[in-house]
């Protein structure tokens, strides 16, 4: 980019040429490609589509007396969509999908029926009644009668604006999804459910001389006996004998190299997530304890300083480290 037009600024056409076509979703956008000058000698390439094309000769043109173009696919392109929050894409695109990111309710939805447009999130629900939706600028759709404005962005995405009841700007960027979240949650919740199932399938009970005996059962439950090494350090004294075992967070990239995955444990007695880097091999299990401090965002950022490792066989020879 070399120049951002003004609304409402005058440019002058040098040529026509050819480039790829310009797209809404999958929808080319009708126009041409000009060469243009602008008053301060700046020259480029700008796409028709946003702008009135008139002869300066022509009184009538000059006064705002201009050909309806007709409709509007951009625009009712974004009315008919449904919009997803721009996170969802991002997930599926890195392959990690952060169950307590998603739901199904969230999202933007215009109101072409009703004139209510709605956005909501984790944070709740706002609505935006309006008159009519107005074309502004290049790509910027006003919702009259309201604060809410969109600005459509590469790749499909747009940028829905607005002011808060505390009078403050809000700006969220949502995108169109080939799968609902529905079938985005079924698909991850299938993929950890699998790996616990590989855990339990290879054991289906893990031994070690030192921490004792861990098996996975059904239903996302674990029985762990003899871990009373890693107490208090690791796991709460008294916490129990069992409880739940779940995959919740993802190992950084450069990780996955060593480990498959990320193993939380709660304890029937106690209240708090343990969490394991874990791998799974030909000669057994090996855990490797990751202190909460060390996760952000869902992912494993990095290793404990001094991490505690514990090796498990199915065999029930010895395992420890």
């Amino acid at each position: 980019m070399v120049y951002r037009l003004k609304l409402g600024e005058k440019i002058k056409i040098l040529e026509k040429g050819e480039g790829s076509p310009v797209m809404s979703g999958k929808t080319a956008l009708q126009g041409d490609w000009l060469r243009v000058l602008t008053d301060n000698g700046t020259t480029g390439w700008s796409f028709s589509y946003n702008l009135t094309v008139y002869d300066e000769r022509d009184e009538n043109a000059l006064s705002g007396n201009t050909e309806d173009t007709g409709p509007d696919p951009v625009l009712e392109n974004i009315l008919a969509r449904t919009w997803y929050p721009e996170s969802y894409r991002t997930m599926i695109e890195i392959n990690r999908v952060d169950l307590s990111l998603i739901d199904v309710s969230w999202g933007f939805f215009p109101g072409a029926d009703s004139n209510i447009a709605r956005i909501v999130s984790a944070d709740g629900t706002v609505s935006f009644q309006y008159t009519s939706v107005v074309r502004h600028s290049a790509g910027e759709y006003r919702f009259e009668g309201s604060s809410l404005v969109v600005q459509t962005r590469g790749r499909g995405a747009i940028l829905v604006s607005y002011t808060d009841a505390n009078g403050m700007p809000q700006a969220k960027f949502f995108v169109p999804l080939d799968v609902t979240p529905e079938e985005i949650i079924a698909a991850e919740t299938e993929r950890r459910e699998l790996l616990l199932a590989t855990l339990s399938e290879a054991g289906p009970v893990w031994r070690s001389g030192n921490y004792g005996v861990l098996q996975f059962i059904e239903g996302g439950k674990f029985l762990w006996s003899g871990w009373q090494i890693l107490s208090p350090s690791i796991i709460p004294a008294a916490a129990g004998s069992g409880g739940d075992v779940q995959i919740r967070y993802f190992p950084r990239t450069d990780l996955t190299e060593s480990f498959d995955g990320v193993l939380s444990f709660r304890f029937e007695s106690s209240s708090t997530w343990i969490h394991f880097l874990y791998s799974l091999r030909a000669d057994g299990l090996r855990l490797e304890h990751v202190s909460q401090s060390n996760i952000k965002d869902s992912v494993v950022q990095t290793r404990n300083l001094n991490p505690v490792i514990l090796f498990f066989t199915s065999s029930g020879a010895r395992g420890d480290l």
